[in-house]
């Protein structure tokens, strides 16, 4: 029988069956590759186990020891988080600005203000200004002794 290794005893002879390497072992293997790449890559096992968890009963804090919070997830906390800050430092200044006004307008400008002592806390126009007295008239003192 001809030979088409080249006469060498240790190398194989050529394969009678050209299909001998497609292997229905091989076949399955790579269609089971196939499925669980598939799988992987297409279920998000992530969500189902926070639903599952949610369902018997635990609550989020909890959730998130066994399910931690993705980087985006992160990310967006962290965005939101910034921008209420920013939102309510816009409100702290325009409320400094409306005190400011609003001091001006009670106390006539009679006691200087100063922008660091609003800011403290400290001012000084809160702690010596003296709610103006009404004038009494004839009519109100009247009034109090027939109250009596």
């Amino acid at each position: 029988m001809p030979r088409l290794d080249g006469g060498d005893s240790s190398s194989h002879p050529a394969s009678a069956y050209p299909r001998r390497g497609f292997s229905p072992f091989r076949v399955m293997l790579y269609f089971m590759m196939f499925m669980s790449l598939k799988n992987i890559l297409t279920k998000n096992y992530r969500n189902e186990e926070k639903s599952y968890l949610r369902s018997s009963g635990m609550s989020d804090e909890e959730i998130e020891k066994f399910v931690p919070k993705t980087q985006l997830e992160r990310d967006i906390l962290r965005r939101k988080k910034t921008v209420n800050e920013l939102q309510l430092m816009r409100e702290i200044e325009l409320l400094k600005e409306q005190v400011k006004e609003l001091q001006a307008k009670v106390f006539n400008g009679t006691v200087p203000v100063k922008s660091t002592d609003v800011e403290s806390g400290n001012d000084p126009a809160l702690h010596e200004a003296k709610p103006a007295k009404l004038k009494e008239s004839k009519d109100m003192k009247e009034a109090e002794k027939d109250k009596l």
